[in-house]
């Protein structure tokens, strides 16, 4: 689900919408300014300037408030788009790989898969990580069927015929990346406990034990880093706990 956002075009218009109110703004002062040197009592007045005919003042603050209404409007819409997911590198390949080898449309309505910088993503789901664009590579390049069937079903495996095209089911391949990590976190946490047991019962291993504990905390913050999308202070939340 990669779309483009016309990033482009959302400026475009907005600096058309601002440079249209910068100069009714610019006409407003003038007004003001020119009420100030002949009547200051329409600046203090609403009702004895709206009294006034023709209305200027009200006509062009009615024309600012639509103009403006439309300009925030846009303005909130873009900063919503702007703050949608960008797709993953992987993402992007996938697609681009689709489409040029199943060629789905003309020539002409592939153009704007090159517009790779204002591509956004609709996909919700688990932030991937470096290991699972590795295990994902790893299935795109071994053609073993146990280890593909695996990772798909029949449904998926129907869809192309294509050796370069590879459907898998992304609830099996979570499952595995959620296993993997979970044995691993394991190890992380029963090794150095049984390891600092064994060097319990010897005499002189602290500087052993700490340096142990260093090292397990260490490969554990790795972990989290690698598998997960975790941030800095949850990786630093967790490595302390």
């Amino acid at each position: 689900m990669l779309y483009r956002r016309f990033g482009f075009l959302h400026s475009r218009i907005l600096l058309y919408k601002q440079d249209e109110l910068g100069h009714l703004e610019k006409k407003l002062d003038d007004l003001d300014h020119q009420d100030l040197l002949l009547d200051k009592r329409c600046l203090k007045d609403r009702i004895r300037d709206d009294a006034r005919e023709p209305q200027t003042r009200k006509q062009l603050l009615d024309l600012i408030e639509e103009r403006l209404l439309k300009y925030d409007e846009i303005l909130l819409k873009s900063k919503e788009v702007a703050a949608l997911n960008r797709p993953s590198k992987r993402d992007y390949e996938s697609v681009k790989s689709y489409l040029q080898i199943e060629k789905p449309f003309f020539k002409s309505g592939l153009q704007f898969i090159r517009c790779k910088e204002d591509f956004i993503t609709l996909r919700p789901g688990r932030g991937s990580a470096w290991v699972d664009g590795f295990f994902e590579d790893i299935l795109r390049h071994i053609h073993w069927r146990p280890l593909t069937n695996l990772f798909s079903n029949e449904e998926h495996r129907a869809k192309s015929d294509n050796l370069d095209l590879h459907y898998h089911s992304k609830k099996r391949f979570s499952v595995f990346i959620g296993l993997t990590l979970g044995i691993l976190i394991l190890l992380l946490l029963v090794l150095p406990v049984y390891i600092l047991y064994q060097l319990s019962t010897e005499a002189n291993r602290t500087f052993v034990s700490v340096g142990l504990m260093l090292v397990f905390t260490l490969l554990f913050s790795i972990v989290l880093s690698v598998f997960t999308k975790a941030k800095r202070q949850e990786i630093l939340a967790a490595s302390a706990a």
